[in-house]
């Protein structure tokens, strides 16, 4: 590698989440993630937004569409497993 063109590299960092939350306008879509603590009764207790994305429409559709075939997929596999 030449000394004049390093490439940097920026590890990945991820956030567990047990929820989402959506809004959306004909502009943009918001989607929020976070983590909600239930208590011993099943009930919310306390939760905390982790972070929020606001995506254009059209994108958000995109993700909803690869979300979608993912899940499909991993249906399929589920299922050929039991058999």
């Amino acid at each position: 590698m030449d000394k004049n063109n390093k490439k940097i590299v920026v590890p990945i960092v991820g956030d567990y989440a047990n929820w989402a939350g959506v809004n959306n306008s004909e502009l943009q879509t918001i989607i929020d993630f976070g983590f909600i603590q239930p208590s011993k009764e099943g009930k919310v207790k306390s939760g905390i937004i982790l972070k929020r994305i606001i995506l254009p429409p059209k994108v958000a559709k995109d993700l909803g569409n690869i979300l979608i075939k993912v899940s499909e997929k991993n249906e399929k596999k589920e299922k050929a497993t039991k058999n």
